[in-house]
């Protein structure tokens, strides 16, 4: 199962670097983007976190991640919710469908860097997905930035609805 993290964005690297070699942890990662800026008139691509303030660990036992945590300086929480009537902590991992969302844009198998789609942008303002990651997911994309040349895709993360940007080659329609 996998679970989240909350961590400064300064730390991240950090804290993954050391949660890797936590023997009871199978993995720890904060997916990466592609990002394209537009400096002195010409695109750079860089890579930028996709949730600069998560990283996602995969275990079998949270509570051994949540004691682990207690072992940092810096500030980390495992995400979960307390039950009022007898004040246990319970922590919520991805969903199947959260989990499959992730893995489709990373690449399950090496939780690769999510690269730039090619999108044709129609003369109805309508878009198609021709390659790349978002491929099939039209339906999530929520809106279209050409002069950024971004998407908003809108996705469900631990239940709460989010909105992530992601850099795009955009093809207009002739």
């Amino acid at each position: 199962m996998i679970f989240v993290i909350q961590v400064p964005p300064s730390k991240s690297e950090e804290l993954i670097q050391r949660l890797r070699e936590v023997p009871f942890i199978k993995d720890a990662f904060s997916p990466l983007k592609k990002k394209k800026i537009k400096l002195r008139g010409y695109w750079e691509i860089r890579e930028v976190r996709l949730f600069p303030d998560y990283i996602f660990v995969e275990c079998d036992d949270p509570k051994d991640v949540y004691q682990k945590l207690k072992d940092f300086s810096f500030f980390t929480k495992l995400l979960g919710v307390r039950d009022k009537k007898d004040n246990e902590l319970y922590f919520i991992p991805l969903s199947e469908d959260e989990e499959a969302f992730l893995n489709h844009l990373m690449g399950k198998d090496n939780r690769e860097v999510i690269g730039i789609s090619k999108v044709m942008l129609l003369k109805n303002k309508q878009i198609t997905i021709i390659d790349g990651p978002l491929y099939g997911m039209e339906g999530l994309v929520t809106k279209v930035d050409p002069h950024k040349q971004q998407v908003y895709v809108s996705l469900q993360l631990l239940g709460r609805d989010t909105t992530v940007a992601l850099s795009v080659d955009l093809i207009k329609e002739l």
